[in-house]
């Protein structure tokens, strides 16, 4: 996300991705105690499998595979009002 967000435009995108996170946060321990009152001991072999799951879209993305290691990717030039 650094290489492709604008320098003056990180801050906001980190906030507003923590908080996403931290807003979601609450929401483990509900289902965990969910799943645990439904399913039992499965519940975290369901787990599992979910949080397995979720890269697989990432890594039948042909875009994302293509975009090959970081070291490849071309250079940003940096704005003139980003301070390091």
């Amino acid at each position: 996300m650094v290489s492709v967000v604008p320098d003056a435009l990180q801050g906001r995108v980190n906030a507003a991705g923590g908080f996403a996170a931290s807003s979601l946060a609450p929401l483990g321990p509900l289902l965990a105690g969910v799943g645990l009152a439904t399913l039992g001991n499965a519940t975290f072999f369901v787990g599992a499998v979910v949080t397995a799951m979720t890269g697989v879209p990432l890594l039948a993305s042909r875009t994302i595979r293509a975009l090959g290691p970081p070291a490849t990717w071309p250079r940003q030039p940096r704005s003139a009002d980003a301070t390091a």
